[in-house]
């Protein structure tokens, strides 16, 4: 089981690193597979799809509590509609 917890944490952590890098439109699934070493099918097992991947990540971070300096009522609307933030983001 920890095995498992470790995988899609390590899913999740590439994943943020290559959306950074690339966009979420730039990195591929098979790109995240060869980030954690693992065959694409491997991250299939742990997330239903890339869009589910972006969803996890926007639901970690946005369960933070990182305080209004940081925080603005617009990157928390942007960051509930991924697909809006990261199309402005770039």
């Amino acid at each position: 089981m920890e095995e498992t917890n470790n995988t899609k944490s390590q899913i999740l952590k590439e994943s943020l690193k290559l959306f950074a890098e690339k966009s979420y439109h730039g990195a591929s699934v098979r790109e995240i597979a060869k980030a954690v070493n693992k065959r694409e099918s491997a991250i299939y097992n742990h997330f239903f799809s890339k869009e589910e991947i972006l969803k996890e990540i926007v639901n970690e971070f946005s369960s933070r509590n990182f305080g209004t300096i940081i925080l603005t009522d617009d990157l928390i609307n942007n960051l509930s509609k991924p697909q809006k933030f990261f199309f402005n983001a770039f």
